[in-house]
């Protein structure tokens, strides 16, 4: 982030019973660099902090120096004699001083630090670090600190900081009984929305801050140091938008989160967007933006914003840093602040997928392009942009121009892989309306880390399993089917035809007077049947005539046709032949004597069948000399009955 160090170092006395030693750290001199003061004091704060989070150490930051030095009448330049430090040291209570020495050596910053004893004013130990970026300088400050106080017998081994706390120290008006610096949960800013009017901004913050404490996540900073430092520094509300602000109020407040927030309107859409962005690395940790029509509104959200933000803000995300460059506009009728907005909506996106992590916008990154273009002499417009993203160690930088081709507005958008400096992917959209591209940054967020991909593979997966089980059910209607018309045509098959066995009494009415049948058909063919059977005859209805005296069988085969009636009936009439055989036994004026008989006859029968299981039946037989009648009722048992369904 920034460059090192000018460190002043004013520490509280360290002696062998534990207490913590005063140290300074005066600015830094600066050697054959092209570091600006801005970096050089961020670097000064950072090397002040590496020593505060060793525990052995109280340190005044930059400011306090500046007055102390005013105060004192002591010139900047008065630092480089060891001399005058070793005075100034004394003056300022000090019981070290920490000088530090910029210096350029081809394509890397050097950082030589040398820690002085104020009261011999001689040298204890020394260390030089190299570094290309802030960033890489401000991760590597800790170890260099412990190793400059592993060559001091005094200071060895330095204990750590505790778990929980960040580089700068307890601020002022917190205390132990706060539990600044011992509590466990991470301390969190919630700074006062920017836009909106009047108190509008003070009071969601307020509501906000009172609902993330509910939460029981963080240890909330009370917002009467947030104005205190806010006015000392003298931010404005409106500067609230500048992520290099919210993010300097934060570390001033020596936070670990800051929540910041804006009230915009885009088009005919007011909004409401809310960020929190983790200190330590400078990630954009999560970030929504809700929709309302009046104010009072706002109030509905702030709950479930609380929720979510407790919720992610504390979830590592092992992925990807992306960092959003500041959309171009390029002849669109688009305010920068409309755009801003768009760049807000796209990082809150993308923090959401939880596939990348975002890096707010810093002056860093503007500042880092300036370092590599003139280290590593950047021509090309894309190694510019890849110089954009290097800045900060992102892998991936997003690009956005807001534009208007002729009749047509477009969002376009290119993804770039920083370490070959690369275009890997771009995305268009067009938009007739500028809040269009609330959707289309939800869109863009999903394309851009593959959700959309994976949306649209598993859609094509829902689709194609959904076309599989449509294919299938297709194909079981389809075998249903056919097998429900095979069912109907065996049915109607089985219905035209009429084959059985059964057995049936019947008389007719004269010699023989009880005929048993037994009988069967035979269906070779639809709506025919053959029928072969037998009749047994027994009494002749003469009253001199014993039971016994009389009896007759009757093999017969008749040819018929039969017209079913639904599945369960039907109707025959047929025509055959049999031939009887038959004996009465005699007795006349006491002589016994047998008559047999044997008759060739002819038959003519109908009947009905009644429920697969009744049969009644009419026959007229005759022997070209006489004739009788036979009706006859029974059972049968039809054999492949049709099915009723």
């Amino acid at each position: 982030m920034n460059f090192f160090l000018i460190a002043l170092l004013t520490l509280c006395g360290m002696s062998a019973f534990g207490q913590q030693a005063k140290l300074v750290v005066p600015p830094f001199e600066k050697r054959g660099t092209n570091l600006d003061a801005g970096a050089l004091n961020n670097l000064q704060d950072y090397l002040i902090n590496a020593f505060i989070n060793t525990g052995r150490f109280q340190v005044p930051d930059r400011n306090a120096l500046v007055l102390l030095e005013k105060e004192n009448e002591f010139q900047v330049s008065d630092w480089s004699d060891e001399k005058k430090s070793a005075e100034m040291g004394k003056v300022l209570n000090a019981d070290y001083i920490v000088r530090g020495i910029i210096m350029h050596d081809g394509e890397f910053n050097i950082l030589t630090a040398r820690i002085l004893d104020v009261n011999t004013a001689n040298g204890l130990s020394a260390a030089e670090m190299e570094f290309l970026t802030q960033r890489e300088a401000r991760g590597k400050m800790d170890d260099f600190v412990s190793g400059i106080l592993q060559r001091i017998s005094a200071f060895r081994p330095a204990p750590r900081p505790a778990a929980g706390r960040i580089p700068g120290g307890v601020p002022e008006g917190f205390t132990s009984a706060t539990g600044y610096g011992q509590n466990s949960k991470p301390h969190l800013v919630v700074l006062p929305f920017s836009g909106g009017s009047g108190e509008d901004g003070d009071t969601i913050a307020r509501w906000l801050q009172g609902d993330m404490a509910k939460q029981g996540t963080f240890t909330i900073v009370d917002r009467a140091h947030v104005e205190r430092i806010m006015g000392e520094l003298k931010y404005q509300r409106e500067g609230l938008t500048d992520p290099n602000t919210v993010i300097d109020i934060g570390s001033q407040l020596h936070a670990e989160y800051i929540i910041s927030g804006h009230i915009r309107r885009l088009g005919s859409q007011n909004l409401l967007i809310v960020s929190i962005i983790n200190l330590t690395t400078q990630e954009q940790r999560d970030g929504m933006w809700e929709i309302y029509n009046k104010k009072e509104e706002i109030l509905s959200l702030i709950p479930r914003i609380a929720q979510e933000l407790s919720r992610n803000s504390g979830q590592k995300k092992d992925a990807d840093q992306v960092a959003i460059q500041p959309f171009e506009i390029k002849g669109a009728a688009i305010s920068a602040e409309d755009s801003e907005t768009l760049a807000q909506i796209l990082a809150c996106e993308l923090s959401n997928t939880g596939r990348v992590t975002v890096l707010p916008r810093t002056r860093d990154i503007e500042k880092s392009v300036a370092e590599l273009k003139e280290q590593r002499n950047w021509q090309n417009p894309l190694g510019l942009i890849g110089a954009l993203g290097m800045g900060i160690n992102p892998r991936y930088l997003l690009a956005g121009t807001i534009s208007q081709y002729g009749q047509q507005r477009l969002f376009e958008l290119q993804l770039l892989r920083l370490d070959s400096w690369t275009v890997i992917d771009s995305w268009k959209k067009t938009y007739e309306r500028i809040e269009d591209g609330l959707e289309h940054m939800k869109t863009l967020a999903e394309e851009i880390t593959g959700i959309a991909a994976e949306r649209q593979r598993e859609e094509a997966e829902k689709a194609a399993e959904a076309k599989k089980k449509n294919d299938e059910a297709a194909e079981a209607q389809r075998i249903a089917e056919e097998e429900n018309r095979l069912r109907l045509a065996e049915t109607e098959r089985r219905r035209k035809k009429f084959s059985s066995i059964g057995i049936a009494l019947g008389s007719s009415f004269a010699a023989p007077w009880a005929i048993a049948t037994v009988q069967g058909t035979l269906a070779l063919l639809p709506y025919t049947f053959i029928e072969l059977g037998c009749d047994a005859g027994a009494i002749t209805g003469e009253p001199e005539m014993r039971l016994s005296d009389y009896w007759s069988v009757y093999p017969f085969a008749h040819l018929a046709v039969f017209l079913p009636l639904g599945a369960k009936g039907g109707v025959w009439f047929g025509a055959g032949g049999g031939y009887m055989l038959g004996n009465y036994h005699l007795t006349w004026e006491g002589e016994a004597a047998d008559a047999a008989i044997q008759i060739m006859a002819i038959d003519a029968t109908a009947g009905f069948l009644i429920g697969n299981f009744l049969i009644l039946s009419y026959t007229w037989r005759s022997d070209f000399k006489t004739m009788n009648h036979k009706v006859s009722a029974g059972f049968v048992y039809r054999f492949k009955k049709a099915d009723n369904r």
